[in-house]
């Protein structure tokens, strides 16, 4: 897929687009990919948007949902959880400690740390996590309960597949020796 296809709006993929000079894609499953991306943005800015009242980031927003959903987790399983690196935890753990909101303990046995919220935290918990979780209720509002639930499976099922794949190579369009330009 091009830049300028993927920038475009699902409905507006032209008819002879990239997409259609390469007949083994699935045309569906890249307008679907390109619905589901545009959908993540506009809740995502929503959610966003709705944080700042909170005084928390996105990111902020989802190590205390998942320090307050699971106290005592590392840093690593924290990072693997938010699919991030360890170097991106470091930095928000480092922000998060120094307003208060999270502490580290060190592990009793082996290295690492160990993460739960601070009393300041847990009050902040209460109060943004219901509030974020009726956000995007409402954003997904539209759909009727057996639609999300269904869709649920579908995005599921996609996830556990891509959890199986194997890792991909940096895509590189195939080019015959004949279609290099001689630069002489």
């Amino acid at each position: 897929m091009t830049i300028a296809t993927a920038s475009l709006s699902p409905n507006l993929v032209p008819v002879d687009s990239p997409l259609d000079l390469h007949p083994a894609v699935n045309r569906a499953a890249v307008v679907a990919w390109m619905r589901l991306a545009r959908v993540y943005t506009k809740i995502d800015r929503r959610t966003a948007d709705h944080l700042k009242a909170y005084g928390l980031s996105v990111a902020q927003f989802d190590v205390l949902a998942q320090v307050g959903a699971h106290e005592g987790i590392t840093q690593r399983e924290l990072a693997d959880v938010l699919l991030v690196t360890k170097g991106n935890i470091t930095q928000l753990l480092d922000r998060m400690t120094g307003s208060g909101l999270v502490e580290r303990r060190p592990a009793r046995v082996g290295r690492g740390n160990h993460l739960y919220l601070t009393p300041a935290g847990w009050t902040l918990y209460r109060q943004a996590v219901p509030s974020q979780e009726a956000l995007v209720a409402e954003c997904w509002s539209a759909l009727a309960p057996e639609e999300i639930r269904s869709l649920d499976r579908s995005l599921r099922t996609l996830d556990r597949s891509l959890d199986a794949m194997p890792q991909l190579e940096p895509f590189a369009p195939h080019v015959t020796k004949q279609e290099v330009p001689s630069h002489g």
